[in-house]
């Protein structure tokens, strides 16, 4: 039998482990090597290509690359906005028509996650990652020598399109890496890059309008990702595990003559352009669960309150108190300090109580275990948002505004947080789709909330216009503590959810059995 291939080519200096080749030869697996009966391939007992079994540093450095590129993502979408006046001034345009670069490429970065998602589960999450970023420098690039409105616009919609990898496939990256019980902390980190990217790309790109004017924020934004993208090729792993199987099958099959196939795809060969298909339209259907329309809802409004911000406080701060760009974007240092303290909040309390109640339950937590932080959440940002609108004035001191920026950027990040935990957990094997319907759902809402904020603000005053936004998420808040109660009965009712429970049992069943038998083979 001849080998797969030589230790050297498939060693990568940043994974500490070799291949084990004799190991995945002798195996015994189950099957007979045909067509009609292949040999179905899966992780060994103990499997050192396993990401999972990864140790801890390369594990968070793959998280460590995702957070960076989603940092440098999230910023793009809003340092754009300290661009708008010296747009305005150089294509004689109206501020509604320069803040659609914002929405734009929000949208973008909505619809792009339905197909580079699929195609992450297809051609790896390495691949769409490093292409992604690629395009993103590219048509970032481009932007910056548009000679029109028009090219400006398209370029962030393309821009934002084939980004948005990271914002799709960070969640599945996740949990490819980490076990649960600390996927948690994981995704807490995730969260907060995705947040704080969007409060800190104000405050460099006011600082580099007002000195460079908006071609540079267009320049040190291409720059960002395509650091990024030198980052992935070099550090990033493939870490998807159909994939790896796939390709372990692939080469075992070369390598023996005989037939293998990933365990999970079956006997039946499925068509990259059939996964494509049935994982592009797939997402819509559950948007008619009630569970995931009341949540996606919920997110949608608080994300389009996010990028709603991106409008309001330059009439807050600039506008009305006279601020410059540079200084005016420093006032989303507020929410950057909620952010970080949500992370902080995540590591040391309500994972910790998370991994506790799962042990009181007997290692298997309920997906509405995940909801309590949702709650507390809501009414930080609630407080948050009734604080800054109470306080917008000029005529109350700046601080009081800035510091109600934090329990806004507090409760964000525990509400993502512990919805996307949520849906993951009660949606299991159709979580993919379900993230990509409410990623769409939320990114529209957030491009559709900045293009009324102007008018909105003109038309109420500072005041009323900020309370808006509160208004809605008190509305909101309800949902998180109806589903914290009611929400395996409604789990119960729900077509999908109740599949995916049964669906999830199932696999769970073949895989512990596929072990045990792995296992008594090889003590054989």
């Amino acid at each position: 039998m001849s080998r797969l291939a030589s230790p050297a080519s498939a060693r990568r200096p940043w994974r500490l482990y070799t291949t084990p080749f004799e190991s995945i030869l002798a195996h015994k697996y189950d099957g007979s090597g045909t067509e009609a009966e292949p040999y179905l391939v899966d992780w060994l007992a103990e499997d050192p290509e396993n990401p999972q079994s990864w140790p801890g540093f390369p594990r968070w450095l793959q998280l460590s690359l995702i957070g960076f590129a989603t940092l440098s993502l999230t910023a793009a979408s809003s340092a754009y906005g300290a661009a708008q006046p010296d747009l305005e001034r150089q294509f004689h345009v109206s501020g509604e028509v320069t803040l659609l670069g914002i929405s734009l490429f929000v949208i973008g970065f909505g619809a792009g996650p339905l197909v580079w998602s699929p195609l992450s589960d297809i051609y790896g999450r390495r691949t769409m990652y490093i292409f992604s970023f690629a395009m993103l420098t590219l048509w970032t690039s481009v932007t910056v020598a548009a000679q029109n409105i028009a090219s400006v616009l398209v370029f962030r919609f393309l821009s934002g399109f084939f980004g948005g990898v990271p914002l799709s496939s960070a969640g599945a990256s996740v949990a490819d890496l980490f076990p649960i019980s600390q996927r948690g902390i994981a995704l807490a980190v995730f969260t907060s890059t995705a947040f704080l990217g969007p409060a800190v790309g104000p405050i460099t790109g006011g600082f580099i309008a007002q000195k460079a004017g908006w071609r540079w924020i267009e320049g040190y934004l291409a720059i960002f990702s395509g650091v990024v993208t030198l980052a992935l090729v070099l550090l990033a792993s493939e870490t998807c595990a159909p994939v790896l199987l796939r390709r372990r099958a692939s080469r075992l099959s070369k390598s023996t003559g005989k037939v293998f196939r990933y365990r999970g795809d079956g006997k039946i060969t499925t068509s990259p352009g059939q996964l494509l298909s049935r994982a592009v339209l797939s997402p819509w259907k559950f948007l008619l669960e009630p569970i995931v329309l009341v949540l996606t809802i919920y997110m949608s409004i608080i994300y389009g309150v996010v990028y709603l911000n991106f409008a309001a406080y330059p009439i807050v701060f600039q506008e009305l108190r006279g601020w410059s760009q540079g200084i005016g974007g420093l006032a989303f240092l507020g929410i950057v300090v909620g952010v970080v303290l949500a992370l902080l909040c995540v590591v040391f309390i309500i994972n910790p109580r998370f991994n506790s109640t799962s042990s009181r339950r007997g290692g298997s937590a309920l997906p509405e275990d995940r909801l309590e932080p949702a709650v507390v959440g809501g009414i930080s940002a609630l407080i948050g948002l009734v604080g800054f609108a109470a306080t917008a004035s000029p005529n109350v001191h700046f601080i009081a505004p800035i510091i109600f920026g934090a329990p806004f950027g507090f409760g964000v990040v525990l509400i993502f947080l512990a919805v996307i935990g949520y849906l993951v957990d009660a949606y299991s094997v159709y979580a993919a789709s379900v993230l990509a319907a409410n990623a769409f759902v939320r990114a529209a809402f957030a491009a559709a909330f900045p293009l009324f904020t102007v008018p909105m603000y003109d038309n109420l005053g500072v005041h009323w216009a900020s309370a808006i936004p509160a208004f809605l998420i008190l509305a909101c808040i309800p949902a998180a503590m109806i589903l914290q109660r009611y929400g395996a009965t409604i789990r119960a009712k729900s077509k999908w959810a109740a599949r995916a429970e049964k669906e999830l049992k199932a696999i769970v069943a073949a895989r512990q059995a596929a072990m045990l038998a792995t296992k008594i083979n090889e003590e054989a």
